[in-house]
């Protein structure tokens, strides 16, 4: 049957369509057998690379590399590298220590390609995860409980031309007293260390690093309720060396060793124990730990405390008859200033025959005053070679000297403890204190904030850490600059013909050109208490150039009128005895118009002033700029002939 209108295209379509599928099958074919070429060829350094020949050209380059690594020699197109092969195991040896970021495995040398490898989860970037519960927080303990004690002497005055900020604590003219409260205390150093290493931080972040850069003291007054008042931090002593600006400033880890490190090495001595200034009058300073142990009160010998019983009432003898001698002798002036003028023979007869009286008192006075003061001798001799001192203390043995503290100015990894003290020179006298310190070290988390926990960071980014307070230091009565002491007192008695007034025998003290002066009056009711003070003879001060060098001293007299003593208070009466240990009451009005009471006292406090001032009568005084003389040096004078081989050890007033 013939097929009409259909033409010879569409009737052979579908062998078209195949035989075009035919041909591209054939194609593909003769491509992947590789008639027309390589299949899967790369070229990798001007050589041909395909899936069969790979592997091999792999293993021959594996071949080259370990050929070069087992080599003697170093291929000449290979350069030179200039390593610091100690400073490269140095830092491997602290990569060690130190935990890292992440991980980098190691590539071949031909090769830039990224190699970091992801930490499994869990597990904190900057902590080794081996470390037994990562770094914890540092707690820095607090220093042991301070001790105190008063210091007090007269500043070289070429010391004070050269110090700044000196001038601020002393007076304005010489002789230039001064008088304040040292406080001391112990750092355990040995246990920092073992915070740190029980705390895991790695030794590299606080080895030479967590140095002590500040001891901050505060102090506190009583309050006239018995109660402390508000803490106050203490400033550095005027003229010493103190970081604490320094760490009032910003701190940032690149800084830290020029502004830190470097100066603490310099002014450690400074920073731990300020050293006290060169004095050319008075005791030589002593450290509170030291003075404490020869303020401690020991049972004594019942022939000691026979003695200093027996001195102290010898001692009071002697200034009750100076009194009296004082008093007839101001009596006789003022009758002969009055008594001028026309008189009658009467009466010239019984003004002659009242000198005479007079006179014949005082005659007697001295013959007593004389015989007590051999007793007195006497007994200081006996109570000297039974080894007590005059204030009731045991003289300490030459070899009991105190050397200064033991720990040397190291590094604090290297010590067991640390001595720290300070001096306050703004302790107000007759005022009531306590003290505590804390320490401040650089903080071996600082510049590490990436490397430690989360909880860690706010504290890597501080440059130092603040240790815990300590207890406070027994309380310390700074004793006033005036002290008056009543050493006898009698009531007014009345009698059938003549009346005996009210009368009180004084001793008055003032701190004076390095030493407490001593003054003795005599009062009935309604006179004021002055008295002058006790000087040795040729006392000078120093005028120095206006150059502002050592170059030009010269020597000026001292003038002790200018200390004469007016303490403002007014006897108004003596209370009888009631108690037997008391004594009587004497009673003073004061400048406030407040009433005030003393006691007749013979006791310690006032064996030590006596002692003190006799001290300073005897003393020598250093020239200015010369080496301070400890005072009781080897060639300082002692009452009588007595001479200690211990004597460069001051004697130390107790804590009053």
């Amino acid at each position: 049957m013939k097929l009409k209108g259909i033409n010879i295209f569409e009737r052979h379509v579908e062998k078209v369509v195949l035989a075009l599928f035919a041909i591209a099958f054939l194609a593909v074919f003769m491509l992947a057998v590789g008639v027309f070429g390589t299949p899967n060829a790369f070229d990798v350094k001007g050589e041909t690379v395909t899936p069969g020949t790979a592997r091999d050209l792999v293993q021959q380059a594996a071949e080259r590399k370990r050929g070069q690594l087992e080599a003697q020699t170093i291929p000449p197109e290979i350069p030179e590298p200039d390593v610091n092969i100690t400073a490269g195991f140095e830092e491997a040896l602290a990569a060690l220590e130190r935990p890292a970021e992440r991980l980098t495995m190691l590539a071949a040398a031909d090769l830039n390609v990224d190699r970091t490898v992801e930490l499994p989860s869990g597990v904190t970037p900057g902590i080794d995860p081996d470390m037994d519960g990562g770094l914890e927080m540092i707690a820095l303990h607090a220093p042991e409980t301070p001790v105190a004690s008063a210091f007090e002497g007269t500043v070289d005055p070429t010391v004070v031309r050269e110090t700044p900020g000196l001038a601020r604590v002393l007076p304005a003219a010489q002789p230039f007293d001064v008088r304040g409260i040292s406080v001391e205390s112990l750092f355990d150093a040995a246990q920092l260390a073992a915070t740190l290493t029980r705390a895991e931080i790695p030794d590299r972040w606080w080895r030479s690093r967590a140095e002590l850069v500040d001891v901050v003291w505060e102090r506190q007054a009583m309050l006239p309720d018995g109660s402390w008042g508000p803490a106050r931090v203490l400033d550095p002593v005027p003229g010493r060396a103190s970081l604490r600006s320094a760490l009032e400033s910003g701190l940032t880890p690149a800084d830290l060793s020029d502004r830190l490190l470097l100066p603490e090495q310099e002014l450690r001595a400074e920073i731990r124990r300020p050293s006290m200034y060169p004095m050319i009058a008075g005791r030589a300073w002593t450290r509170p730990s030291v003075a404490a142990e020869q303020d401690a009160v020991v049972e004594r010998p019942e022939r000691v405390e026979s003695l200093l019983r027996r001195i102290s009432g010898l001692e009071n003898e002697i200034s009750r008859i100076e009194a009296q001698l004082n008093a007839t002798l101001s009596q006789q002036v003022g009758r002969d200033r009055g008594g001028r003028g026309e008189r009658d023979s009467g009466s010239r007869d019984a003004e002659r025959a009242e000198r005479e009286r007079a006179q014949e008192r005082r005659d007697q006075l001295r013959e007593r005053k004389e015989d007590f003061e051999a007793q007195l001798q006497a007994a200081l001799d006996e109570l000297d070679e039974l080894g007590y001192l005059p204030d009731g203390r045991a003289i300490p043995d030459e070899e009991e000297a105190d050397t200064g503290p033991q720990d040397p100015l190291d590094r604090l990894e290297t010590l067991e403890q640390v001595t720290l003290w300070t001096h306050d020179f703004d302790a107000a006298p007759g005022s009531t204190y306590r003290y505590r310190a804390r320490v401040v070290i650089v903080n071996p988390l600082f510049g590490h904030a990436n490397d430690v926990p989360d909880d860690l960071r706010e504290r890597a980014t501080e440059p130092v850490l603040r240790g815990a307070w300590s207890e406070w230091s027994e309380p310390i009565d700074f004793a006033p600059s005036t002290q008056v002491f009543v050493v006898s007192a009698r009531a007014h008695q009345a009698g059938n013909v003549v009346d005996s007034p009210a009368r009180v025998v004084a001793e008055v003290y003032r701190f004076a050109y390095g030493y407490w002066r001593r003054g003795r009056v005599s009062l009935m009711p309604g006179e004021r208490v002055s008295a002058a003070l006790e000087f040795p003879e040729a006392l000078e001060v120093y005028e120095l150039s206006d150059d502002g060098t050592r170059g030009t001293i010269e020597p000026v007299p001292f003038d002790p009128a200018s200390y004469s003593l007016f303490t403002g208070g007014v006897l108004l009466d003596v209370v009888p005895e009631l108690l037997e240990q008391l004594g009587a009451e004497a009673l003073f009005a004061g400048e406030d118009g407040g009433v005030f009471s003393l006691y007749e006292q013979t006791g310690a406090e006032l064996a030590w002033f006596r002692a003190n001032a006799e001290e300073g009568l005897v003393a020598n005084v250093s020239a200015p700029g010369a080496a301070p003389q400890p005072a009781g040096g080897e060639d300082r004078p002692q009452r009588g002939d007595r001479e200690r081989e211990n004597a460069d050890n001051p004697d130390r007033r107790p804590r009053l």
